[in-house]
């Protein structure tokens, strides 16, 4: 029998089989690099927003403003600069104006909302918030202790550590931060 040049079935089933091979991987190794770059090009944004939020809070508890005798009839704790407290939430007193307000700050469901005044706006969705309060029963106190405060004992909130997490197309990004309140607890000496 005389034999040609050419393939055979099985040669050509081989060599489809080898092609196929390769070509899946360098399908995988793309999928690989593009999911990559996705992630590279979307973190850095929900990392901002995480960081953006936690300092949205941290301002607004460093600047609340102690609530006075001379404000007591709006119903809020005398000589502390926070009336309500949760592990997602607190309520901060600010004044504007010479008139004290509230802002609460707070998780409704995945939203980061602030209430100021009745009205409530949606800072951040898909977040999450982690609140942690220190006391002092001194001003200038260097050592906290971590405790949940009540309407009696929030005048010895010295500062809260915030944790915040966003999330956006199946990326999470977090962020943390220890602030110390400006006005509280009361100053009971000018030496303090």
């Amino acid at each position: 029998m005389v034999r040609r040049r050419g393939l055979t079935l099985i040669e050509m089933l081989t060599a489809t089989l080898a092609v196929s091979v390769i070509m899946a991987g360098l399908l995988q190794a793309f999928v690989s690099m593009w999911q990559a770059q996705t992630f590279a090009t979307r973190m850095p944004q929900v990392q901002q927003d995480a960081r953006q939020m936690a300092l949205t809070l941290a301002g607004a508890l460093r600047r609340a403003t102690l609530c006075t005798s001379a404000d007591s009839a709006s119903g809020c704790t005398i000589d502390a600069a926070v009336e309500n407290t949760s592990g997602s939430g607190v309520t901060v007193y600010k004044r504007v104006s010479g008139t004290l307000t509230k802002l609460t700050y707070a998780i409704s469901g995945a939203n980061f909302q602030l209430t100021s005044g009745g009205t409530t706006n949606t800072l951040y969705s898909d977040a999450a918030v982690g609140l942690t309060y220190y006391s002092s029963n001194s001003y200038r106190a260097t050592n906290f202790t971590a405790y949940v405060p009540d309407s009696t004992t929030t005048k010895n909130l010295v500062s809260v550590g915030i944790q915040t997490s966003v999330t956006r197309n199946g990326i999470t990004g977090t962020y943390f931060t220890l602030v110390r309140l400006r006005n509280s607890p009361k100053k009971l000496s000018a030496s303090e």
